[in-house]
């Protein structure tokens, strides 16, 4: 595997679109505002993909970076 490979992979894989982090974000806000907790439960989800996707954005910029850097 390439040094460039194992950059991409990491940035791809290390981000904060995980179930780990839907569960604390529902519990934290829960404890926090009880009577909101079904309206987080309902942007959770989006707020899930939108992590993902800013997690892919971040794989995409490292991808475009010149191949000569990861040397």
């Amino acid at each position: 595997m390439s040094e460039r490979t194992r950059m991409l992979m990491t940035y791809a894989l290390c981000g904060f679109a995980n179930i780990g982090s839907v569960g604390i974000t529902v519990t934290g806000l829960s404890v926090l505002m009880p009577e909101r907790r079904e309206e987080v439960l309902g942007m959770v989800w989006k707020a899930l993909l939108a992590g993902f996707l800013a997690t892919l954005m971040t794989a995409c910029v490292v991808g475009a970076l010149p191949a000569s850097i990861f040397a």
